[in-house]
This record gives C-alpha cells, structure tokens and sequence, in this order.
C-alpha cells in the first residue's frame, strides 16, 4: 500500500484484508493514505473489542468492510453490518464495540 502526502496523487489502496488481519482480543489500525485534505484509516477488530466514547474535531465517512458491530453515534445506538456507512459531524460523540470480528475503513476530513 503506496503512501501519498498530495492530494493531487492518486492511489490504489489494495490488499487490505492480507496486511490488516484480524488479530485475536485486538484492534489494529493502519494510515495507508494521509494528505492535507483527508486521512485514510483502515481498522481491524476482534469480537468484543471497541473504542469508548470520543470525539474529533474533522467530519468523518466510517464504513465497515466486514463483520458487524454496535455503533453509538450521539447517543443513538445502531447495529451496523458489512457495507454500512456512517457520517460523523465533527465534534459528535461516538463510540463502538464488534459484534464479530471486524474491519472498519475510516476517512476523517479537514473542515
């Protein structure tokens, strides 16, 4: 996964589930693509992991690639599977747990 600091480069991110495994009672993230604009995070988590609840000061685009997880999104529960997506405003208090074992792309936004 070729790293890019401009956002006038174009990238291919490939391989993702080869060079982010799922490792047993973890989390594991990975910045495969970082640029003035926007930063790509690609997470893996184990069953029964998660991230309490925080905040970040850029708008964030989640989408789970696979497994299922429990998302709280300002209070709001929501059971979340592969392929769902979820815009984060900045500053709004999120949390989430894996239901099974999962992997998450994240991209959070300068505003």
């Amino acid at each position: 996964m070729p790293e890019s600091k401009s956002y006038k480069q174009s990238a291919a991110i490939t391989g993702i589930n080869e060079t982010l495994p799922v490792v047993q009672d973890s989390i594991t993230s990975k910045v495969p693509l970082e640029n003035d604009i926007f930063q790509l995070t690609l997470f893996s988590f184990d069953k029964d992991q998660g991230l309490s609840t925080h905040t970040s000061t850029k708008a964030v685009i989640l989408t789970l690639l696979s497994g299922s997880m429990e998302f709280i999104l300002d209070g709001i529960k929501y059971e979340i599977t592969s392929g769902d997506s979820i815009y984060i405003s900045p500053n709004t208090p999120h949390s989430l747990k894996a239901k099974s074992a999962s992997r998450m792309q994240l991209i959070m936004i300068n505003v």
